[in-house]
């Protein structure tokens, strides 16, 4: 979900976001494989009548496999798609472009991560939890491009980035940084290559693959089906341009959005014209706010079928 999205912006559009927290505010990144469920109220909403659409969720936990699949998801939104740098799918010259962009100290972190990730409690107490304000180009090893620097250096972000630093140093927990340094260099279970939409094989019978090639039957079909998209700034020195290449080579049917001068920050963080054109690329022409349902307004179940799920539960019993 881009940062510092308006309220306003999220309500015309009905937009809801959920998600894990980032790791700076002292919360663990949600655990690989972990699905979220919806809610009862929210399973209801789907089907009371009169309401105007759909409330959309985008969600920034990471997703596997199984749950693109749900018919909830009407698209998949990717904003400058972070990538393993140690990838065995990547080929030599996509580790290459990816690896030059970063500074030497940023590369030698994603070493101590991938290598000895025991010693990252000791770097991020000399930063992030040393007690002290630093510079979020100096902790994050980055050298980030002129849009980026233009707002990281602004008092909006300032409060934002002061803010979240100083709630790191009151819980003083280097064990949520060093999960998310991991994690960028660990194997996730899953690719991205999953979401591709391709009709699934039954089997690995050489005619059954044949017929199904020359047949017009539809098949099942595995993947995501919706439209995917991928937004990258061109000038992004945090996630390289060349991640969402290699991004693209995984999902060939996604639609990328690059974005020119635009770095890893300026297009996605506190730009309120910026989040309306992602909105509107993915959820048309705005409808306005949803009319508000209270839960006393939500369709309850009728006696039958109350009746009927306690004959079912009785049933279930007897044959146990």
């Amino acid at each position: 979900m881009p940062g510092g999205t308006q309220r306003g912006s999220r309500k015309q559009n009905q937009v809801r976001p959920h998600g894990a927290e980032a790791p700076w505010h002292g919360k663990r990144p949600t655990q690989l494989g972990n699905n979220q469920q919806p809610t009862g109220r929210e399973g209801k909403l789907k089907g009371v009548k009169g309401s105007r659409g759909k409330t959309q969720e985008p969600s920034t936990e990471p997703k596997g496999q199984g749950k693109w699949g749900n018919e909830s998801y009407l698209c998949v939104a990717m904003f400058a798609p972070i990538t393993n740098p140690y990838d065995s799918r990547m080929t030599k010259e996509e580790k290459n472009k990816i690896w030059e962009k970063w500074t030497a100290k940023r590369k030698f972190m994603f070493i101590v991560a991938k290598r000895f990730p025991s010693l990252l409690p000791y770097f991020y107490r000399q930063s992030f939890l040393s007690g002290m304000q630093g510079q979020l180009e100096r902790w994050l090893s980055l050298s980030l491009g002129k849009k980026d620097k233009v707002l990281t250096d602004g008092h909006i972000f300032q409060e934002f980035w002061e803010r979240d630093v100083a709630e790191s140093i009151r819980q003083n927990d280097p064990k949520p940084f060093v999960e998310e340094a991991v994690l960028q260099v660990s194997n996730w279970g899953f690719s991205l290559a999953d979401l591709q939409a391709r009709k699934k094989h039954e089997g690995k019978n050489l005619l059954l693959w044949l017929k199904s090639i020359y047949t017009q039957e539809d098949g099942e079909w595995t993947g995501f089906l919706g439209p995917i998209h991928i937004w990258q700034g061109m000038d992004d020195r945090v996630v390289p341009p060349s991640m969402t290449e290699f991004s693209r080579r995984l999902i060939p049917g996604a639609t990328v959005h690059r974005l020119p001068a635009e770095g890893h920050f300026s297009y996605y963080c506190f730009c309120d014209d910026c989040h309306k054109q992602i909105f509107s690329t993915l959820f048309g022409i705005p409808q306005g706010p949803l009319t508000a349902i209270s839960d006393n307004d939500l369709p309850s179940p009728s006696s039958k079928e109350l009746f009927e799920d306690e004959n079912s539960s009785q049933n279930l019993d007897s044959q146990v």
